[in-house]
């Protein structure tokens, strides 16, 4: 089927776009065009036969893109730290929120101070197991913020290493007794 000219340029028409949502499930945004909404690609992009384009397009490639991409990094030295950065503060603060942002023993609100402490002990393998500060942060969200997990100030976390309980806890007791 030969596809009718515009009467004025004298060109083909373009073929009417049928297609609503891209291959990620989202909208499209303009049909003229078919960019989606969530992954940013022409609807042709985001197709198996797109998909299969860039992967040919990458290895037939490969050493320019990595000119390209040394090009940025040269040119936006910090950039990945930065970013990171921003990634642990925003990551931290969620998690500090969502215990309070207060030590579990003292009610110190510092900031600086507060960090994350394994109420059954085991913070040290823990961390072994799954790398440095940002990953524990990111197993308490991705666990929901459980109870196994509390803020303590430095110091308080500090005396509770070695098995002793924090001197805010024995002052509390030796209250509570005297007051019984």
């Amino acid at each position: 089927m030969v596809r009718p000219r515009d009467p004025e340029t004298g060109r083909f028409t373009p073929k009417p776009r049928t297609a609503t949502a891209c291959a990620c499930g989202e909208p499209i945004r303009n049909p003229e065009t078919s960019t989606c909404l969530k992954c940013g690609l022409r609807l042709w992009e985001a197709s198996e036969r797109g998909r299969a384009w860039r992967r040919r397009y990458r290895a037939d490639h490969r050493e320019k893109i990595r000119e390209q991409q040394r090009a940025f990094q040269a040119a936006h030295v910090g950039y990945k730290g930065r970013k990171q950065k921003q990634y642990a503060t925003r990551l931290r603060a969620q998690v500090l929120a969502a215990y309070g942002q207060t030590c579990a023993c003292c009610g110190e609100r510092e900031e600086a101070f507060l960090q994350i402490d394994h109420v059954n002990g085991g913070g040290r393998e823990h961390r072994r197991q799954i790398g440095n500060d940002i990953a524990i942060y990111r197993a308490v969200r991705d666990e929901g913020f459980p109870p196994t997990y509390r803020l303590l100030c430095a110091n308080c976390n500090f005396v509770s290493r070695f098995g002793r309980s924090c001197p805010h806890e024995e002052a509390r007791l030796a209250e509570a007794l005297l007051m019984a």
